[in-house]
């Protein structure tokens, strides 16, 4: 059906609107302890004004009743959730969700990570940027301050009101919107770290292999909030820290076993 609601909220200054996405939809990959999830939602609600569907993929966290609390979450907040069965890690969750609940073509996936909490209207400033060229492939905010290399090798430029980065290469991202389409036939989420990390590292790849595009939003930052940074736990903030360096590639359950 096409999408009326969506071609108003497109701004395209040319006057005409191609749609390249018929559906929205957010993914927060929960592999934390349900305290900090129902912070989050709690935080965000009301936020999201134009995603089709919101989804809550369970990872496992190992904390005796944590599955069961969250999904209490979701029915609270009317989120959709998907069981991994086990801790798949984030990108093989990712491929899993989409393998065993196929998403049509065209369709944007935000993912948001249970500590970010971002902005009004994210989903809709991400899909604006999306929509606006077609040789965008992911749309991110900035977690940080661009680097001097990104200042003098980077292209800046105004997308649809927001002021754009495009770094030489990917930086890190925690919320962040891809073209599915883009990332399936390139053979989907597939990094070298299974469990934490390296998705920059793996979009740089692909982007580089099918010359599409990482841009970032500037004018929209993420929030941490503090109350939800202390319900992070410290080895499992240590645990990643080894992991994405290369340091251990086990799980975190096996990594509690081997600090013991």
């Amino acid at each position: 059906m096409y999408n009326w609601y969506r071609v108003i909220y497109c701004r395209n200054y040319k006057g005409v609107v191609f749609l390249k996405y018929d559906k929205v939809i957010i993914v927060t990959p929960a592999f934390c302890r349900w305290e900090m999830l129902e912070k989050h939602f709690e935080l965000i609600q009301g936020r999201v004004e134009i995603a089709d569907e919101q989804w809550v993929l369970l990872n496992h966290y190992p904390q005796e009743g944590n599955m069961e609390n969250i999904v209490k979450i979701c029915s609270n907040y009317n989120i959709n959730f998907f069981d991994s069965q086990f801790d798949r890690g984030l990108h093989g969750s990712l491929n899993n969700f989409l393998i065993r609940n196929p998403q049509p073509s065209r369709t944007l996936l935000i993912q948001v990570d249970p500590d970010e909490t971002p902005p009004q209207g994210f989903d809709k400033a991400i899909l604006d940027v999306a929509e606006a060229d077609d040789n965008i492939a992911v749309v991110a905010f900035w977690s940080l301050l661009p680097l001097e290399d990104d200042i003098k090798r980077g292209k800046f430029e105004d997308i649809t009101g927001h002021k754009i980065l495009q770094p030489p290469e990917a930086r890190t991202i925690a919320v962040y919107g891809i073209d599915l389409d883009w990332i399936l036939f390139n053979r989907g989420f597939d990094a070298d770290r299974k469990y934490w990390g390296s998705l920059e590292a793996d979009f740089q790849v692909k982007l580089q292999y099918t010359g599409k595009r990482i841009v970032y939003i500037l004018d929209i930052v993420e929030e941490y909030p503090q109350i939800i940074e202390k319900l992070v736990d410290l080895p499992y903030r240590e645990y990643k820290n080894v992991h994405s360096a290369g340091d251990f590639d086990g799980s975190y359950e096996e990594y509690l076993k081997f600090i013991k």
